[in-house]
């Protein structure tokens, strides 16, 4: 069963929007657009992989430039939000980090992005990122650069140290009538809900998860409770079996922080469809509580801070090798029967 919810928040902001529960998307101070995603075909420059959207936000893929900006030499506003930052490290090889996200500028503006810096809070750059050939609708949902990542990036993988807005991004580039530089993370001064920049740890994966969402079902009449966690990953994965255990790193906001956690029991069942490896997860119990999952209010109120985000760190096999990799989950819904 399955009945999305989406709260959506920001400090210092005037404008509120809610976003897909496939991707983190934030209420920024500035964009109240909802992305649907897109895709592309990729082209390496150098050590990093770009990729170029043949689509606009209706969310379908190719390999031709989604469009073209037209030329002009004003500064243009552009915002970015919805960033995943992945770190994806390797037994013996090189760790890389692959970045996707959100940009929007002016309703149908065409955006060429040009370079992706990730920066520390004082925006001094731990590692600039040329992108090339990189065009896309505003408010498109989609992969930005895949490179080789410095040693800072991949240090919050060590441990469960913070993963929301570990790191900011400053994104520049062209779009009609002039060039854009977009900011992303806590450097814009503020704080927003869903995080606008979230990292996510991986070993041995080729990609992160494409989505994720959760239900816990009780009912009092019959003893019943059932915690459903459902993920989907690119068949490039090559995914196979999940452990039954799940290391739980929640993430709350404007309320109480919760320690990370162990679950254990997971029963799984792994398919591969359609160009998805899908993970679904079943426990006979509630690993979460109602603070983690809790039921929705009848009507929607500001003054209740959002339910916390959590990431679920999976592990297993993928290709015949042991894997592990934290999936963004949005949101859990208790649904009480």
């Amino acid at each position: 069963m399955r009945i999305p919810i989406f709260a959506c928040f920001v400090l210092g902001a005037s404008v509120a929007a809610c976003g897909s529960s496939e991707d983190p998307t934030t209420t920024s101070t500035s964009s109240s657009s909802t992305a649907s995603g897109a895709g592309g075909a990729s082209t390496t420059t150098g050590d990093a992989t770009s990729s170029s959207s043949a689509s606009s936000s209706s969310g379908a893929g190719g390999g031709v430039a989604a469009c073209t900006p037209t030329p002009g030499t004003k500064a243009i506003d552009a915002y970015c939000d919805s960033v995943r930052l992945a770190v994806l490290a390797h037994t013996g090889g090189k760790t890389r980090a692959a970045i996707r996200g959100r940009l929007s500028a002016l309703s149908g503006a065409c955006l060429r992005v040009d370079s992706v810096d990730v920066v520390r809070p004082d925006k001094t750059v731990v590692q600039s990122f040329p992108v090339g050939d990189l065009f896309l609708k505003s408010d498109d949902d989609a992969p930005w650069i895949t490179g080789d990542a410095v040693a800072e990036i991949e240090k919050p993988c060590a441990s469960d140290a913070p993963r929301v807005e570990a790191f900011s991004l400053i994104v520049k580039g062209a779009t009609d009538g002039g060039t854009f530089t977009a900011q992303c993370g806590t450097i814009n001064g503020d704080s927003a809900w869903p995080p606008r920049v979230l990292l996510t740890c991986h070993k041995d994966l080729e990609e992160p998860a494409r989505s994720a969402n959760a239900d816990v079902t009780t009912s009092s009449q019959v003893m019943f409770t059932s915690t459903e966690l459902m993920m989907s990953f690119p068949e490039s994965t090559k995914i196979t079996a999940v452990d039954p255990a799940i290391h739980m790193i929640p993430v709350a906001w404007m309320s109480a922080p919760i320690a990370p956690f162990e679950t254990m029991g997971w029963m799984s069942s792994v398919s591969a469809s359609n160009g998805l490896v899908s993970v679904d997860l079943h426990l006979d119990k509630d690993p979460f509580g109602t603070t983690l999952c809790p039921t929705p209010p009848a009507m929607p109120d500001p003054k209740i801070p959002p339910p916390p985000l959590f990431l679920a760190r999976i592990t297993g096999l993928a290709g015949g090798a042991a894997f592990s990799s934290e999936v963004y989950v949005p949101s859990c819904v208790h649904l009480a029967m």
